[in-house]
């Protein structure tokens, strides 16, 4: 394997500070921790979806997102 840094021991101290060094098993923990959560998300996406939900809504009161799209808030009624 051939190292793609090019290492001067006159400025390592400088050069040090840009480097960022990770080793295999460091790379393949993210690797398994990205791929867990990717599961983790597929299982509650299905869990979701049998459950009825199916799609994504964002509600808002925003009154310039009211305003945009002409919608209407519906008031609270008080006893």
């Amino acid at each position: 394997m051939k190292s793609t840094l090019q290492i001067n021991p006159e400025n390592f101290r400088d050069d040090a500070k840009r480097m960022v060094v990770i080793s295999t098993t460091e790379q393949a923990l993210i690797i398994q921790s990205v791929e867990s959560l990717k599961q983790q998300a597929e299982v509650l996406q299905s869990l979701l979806r049998s459950m009825g939900f199916d799609h994504y809504t964002h509600a808002t009161d925003n009154p310039r997102t009211v305003a945009r799209l002409n919608l209407a808030v519906k008031g609270q009624e008080t006893d």
